[in-house]
């Protein structure tokens, strides 16, 4: 059967995508995400060991989030600015 949200709704095919690859890195069943700033909110992954940020940084918020994205206890987290 299909998934459903959290009301009920069954889920469109990008959301039940994004809920599959979570699921995957939980599982460790995927070891990399490439991803947009979307994941500066909303996303936990606790077994994220290593973030690697492209954009410019837009605000102290934005990074503590991006940051708060590296939970293992050994993660590293690298930026790169334009000089």
């Amino acid at each position: 059967g299909e998934e459903n949200d959290s009301s009920g709704q069954p889920l469109n095919l990008k959301e039940q995508s994004i809920r599959d690859v979570l699921s995957g890195l939980r599982r460790r069943e995927i070891n990399l995400l490439i991803a947009t700033s979307v994941v500066e909110e909303g996303i936990d992954v606790q077994a994220c060991s290593f973030v690697v940020m492209y954009d410019q940084l837009t605000s102290l918020k934005a990074y503590i989030q991006m940051r708060g994205r590296a939970r293992d206890k050994n993660a590293s987290f690298f930026v790169f600015e334009e000089e």
